[in-house]
């Protein structure tokens, strides 16, 4: 086996990452938890957390579609946090991903 065809992006995402862009934190998790094969889940949690906790709206958006699908048991609580936190800054995605949310479930965490 050869290595990752992600592996040049996944090394100038991690550098640029390590030097505080939220942005390639937030694209280093997107690879390394939907791209890669299998997906690195923890990895991707750290670098989302640490730009959504930069505010990087995009970053909190896709932690809570972490945290509400790939997590076991989903973790609803803490993804409502992070929509909420985003649709109320602006991110029109964490918008409806709140609403499906709250649309959903017939007893949604507060």
């Amino acid at each position: 086996m050869g290595e990752s065809p992600f592996s040049a992006a996944i090394e100038a995402y991690t550098s640029a990452a390590k030097s505080g862009d939220t942005n390639a934190m937030n694209r280093l998790g997107i690879l390394l938890g939907t791209r890669m094969d299998p997906p690195d889940l923890i990895e991707a949690r750290h670098w989302w957390t640490t730009a959504a906790n930069a505010g990087n709206t995009s970053a909190m958006n896709n932690l809570a579609i972490l945290l509400a699908t790939k997590t076991d048991p989903p973790d609803l609580i803490e993804a409502r946090h992070w929509w909420t936190t985003a649709a109320n800054a602006g991110n029109t995605s964490a918008m409806n991903n709140l609403a499906i949310l709250l649309a959903t479930k017939t007893d949604p965490p507060t």
